[in-house]
């Protein structure tokens, strides 16, 4: 079971139009401290925690594997980083909520806040790629 102590906000829009991202929190919980948990539930067939191919991301984060938690906590991470810089929230937690189809159970994953990730990517991005068409650069 998954404890709550503060109040729950769900399907959560969050974004900022200067970045040009936005997204979908699943659960937001604002605890009594003030503070914000962030939960994004997965429902994926499987979860990977570990690359056995030894496979990374693209840079600027080819330092991280190509895992669905490293994807899933730059996700959240980016969620977390807009509430705090666009909307001045303290964020606490970032929490995976994965149902795991065989069991039929909600596994609850912590993962970190990779802000520095993300603040490299949206860099990365502002620098090589904002203004462009998105659709010609897929293709290449």
């Amino acid at each position: 079971k998954i404890k709550f102590n503060g109040l729950l906000h769900t399907e959560v829009l969050i974004g900022d139009p200067d970045l040009g991202v936005a997204g979908t929190s699943d659960l937001l919980e604002e605890s009594p401290r003030g503070k914000i948990n962030i939960y994004d539930a997965k429902s994926n067939k499987k979860f990977s925690k570990y690359c056995p191919f030894g496979n990374r991301m693209l840079y600027p984060v080819d330092h991280l594997y190509q895992t669905d938690e490293n994807v899933y906590s730059l996700q959240i991470s980016l969620y977390a980083y807009i509430l705090e810089e666009k909307f001045g929230y303290w964020v606490d937690d970032l929490t995976i909520l994965w149902i795991n189809p065989k069991t039929r159970k909600i596994e609850v994953i912590p993962v970190a806040n990779r802000r520095s990730d993300v603040q490299n990517i949206l860099e990365d991005y502002n620098k090589n790629y904002r203004g462009q068409d998105m659709d010609k650069l897929i293709q290449k």
